[in-house]
């Protein structure tokens, strides 16, 4: 029900056209969204309720594989249907999707091309796990929210007090969202393995969730004889020793019939961005980012720090000063974090160095004008929704972005001269204006995928933040 405002009030904000109330009233409606609770009309229960968007979905699904096929490309697609609870809701769903696979009768899309199968994520799902792999090429065990159902704990609420008291009580001894529980969540996952193995012996059997990136976790999992595990990309590394430890453990491997295959990156086709961490990444550091941008995955650290600050945002976290958004993986201020970072905030640049920057802020401020006008050309066409059809019109906005860029980066070099870590913000900014020229126009005004307007966005409130400007009065929205 709010996401008519959000889309609005989304698409204004990226025209630079709210007002600080609305900017207050889309935060609140960002809250609400963000805290819809996990159980009710979502997953397969929205397709039941809402016929046609499965099939829409593998439409398109379909069309991507196709174009991928007609490339050279030899793709595999699993379909998974997710919070499923019940066989008989799983053979509806998959034959929903089999009927939009057979509507496109293309010879290239054979039974190894696009497989089905479901997420395990509640109980009874895992409990009834014989009778749904009768209609299933692969499972996933959603590990997460199997142990939020299992507990009937909210990960968005208790990890900040509950879980402490009660491994401070001695109920817990260790936090099961980080650590699996073997005797709970680990039984269901044990006896849906055996009962899927038994109805489909060929079964794939993955999991997916944070676990994996617990190494007595992860050893639980393999040896119950799962194909995979997938976790958060931040995890991947410890996810994947961890794994190898547990299958040479297992002996589901022979170390001498181990193949290793290890290749030096060719830095020559590395872009322009500098991948290298910044310098100084501490407390004030982290929560200036998740001021500036509301919030941010772990994948967005690494772009606007180069790196996924881990152990600072445990701590973080831990002290109620951050909260993490399990379900989205994204981290956020919480107002014990927002009063911490404003006492830490002078400790990010020096009275002389605010000094410093006030002259290139004022050239920045004058490019922005003309971002703003940009932007809104790039999405409007003589008054109309640009849709972009017009390859000549589109050409000359994507030449003026080049222009705006060239412009910009000695600006943000001077800003950098007093304050170094601005420096990272060039190279984003000209890694997305050269995928923008390339073709990618998504880079341009995109959201979520470090578009020059995001960066750009990123850039000017950290430039306020850090001055203490007062957008509104500063009209520079």
């Amino acid at each position: 029900e709010f996401l008519p405002d959000l889309v609005d009030l989304t698409a204004r904000e990226t025209r630079g056209e709210l007002t600080h109330d609305e900017l207050a009233e889309l935060a609140a409606v960002r809250r609400l969204h963000e805290t819809n609770p996990m159980l009710g009309t979502r997953g397969v229960r929205l397709g039941l309720m809402r016929p046609g968007i499965y099939e829409m979905q593998v439409r398109a699904l379909v069309a991507a594989t196709l174009a991928l096929i007609e490339h050279g490309h030899h793709p595999h697609v699993e379909i998974m249907i997710p919070l499923v609870v019940d066989a008989e809701e799983l053979r509806q769903a998959r034959g929903w999707i089999r009927d939009a696979l057979d509507a496109t009768a293309h010879h290239s899309l054979d039974t190894d091309t696009i497989t089905i199968g479901a997420m395990i994520e509640t109980p009874r799902a895992a409990l009834t796990a014989g009778a749904l792999a009768e209609h299933a090429d692969f499972f996933s065990f959603g590990t997460n929210d199997l142990t939020q159902m299992t507990y009937a704990f909210s990960r968005d609420d208790v990890e900040a007090r509950l879980l402490p008291a009660y491994q401070s009580a001695g109920v817990l001894s260790d936090n099961p969202f980080v650590v699996l529980d073997h005797d709970g969540v680990g039984e269901l996952v044990r006896q849906a393995v055996v009962a899927a193995r038994a109805a489909a012996p060929h079964i794939k059997l993955g999991a997916c969730g944070e676990h994996a990136g617990h190494p007595a976790s992860v050893r639980f999992l393999v040896d119950l004889g799962l194909d995979s595990v997938s976790c958060s990309p931040f995890r991947v590394p410890i996810a994947r020793l961890g794994v190898a430890q547990a299958l040479l453990a297992s002996d589901r491997v022979d170390l001498a019939e181990v193949r290793f295959d290890v290749t030096q990156p060719d830095t020559a086709t590395m872009g322009s961005v500098d991948i290298n961490p910044a310098d100084g990444i501490d407390e004030a550091l982290v929560l200036h980012v998740l001021r500036i941008r509301g919030f941010i995955t772990p994948e967005g650290f690494v772009e606007s720090l180069g790196e996924h600050p881990a152990e600072i945002l445990d701590t973080l976290v831990a002290a109620d000063q951050v909260r993490y958004l399990e379900p989205r993986q994204m981290y956020t201020l919480l107002p014990a974090g927002k009063q911490r970072h404003e006492a830490l905030l002078g400790s990010l640049a020096t009275a002389d160095q605010l000094v410093a920057i006030a002259e290139p802020y004022r050239r920045f401020l004058t490019l922005n004008v003309g971002f703003k006008e940009l932007c809104t050309d790039w999405q409007m066409r003589h008054g109309d929704i640009n849709d972009h059809t017009d390859a000549a019109y589109d050409q000359g906005c994507i030449g003026r972005l080049t222009t705006l860029a060239v412009s910009a980066d000695p600006v943000i070099a001077d800003l950098a001269d007093t304050l170094p870590r601005f420096d990272r913000y060039r190279g984003r900014l000209a890694a997305a204006e050269a995928e923008v020229a390339a073709g990618n126009t998504s880079k341009f005004t995109g959201v979520m995928c470090e578009s020059f307007h995001e960066v750009w966005m990123e850039l000017h409130e950290d430039l306020i933040v850090l001055q203490g400007i007062d957008r509104t009065e500063e009209g520079s929205f």
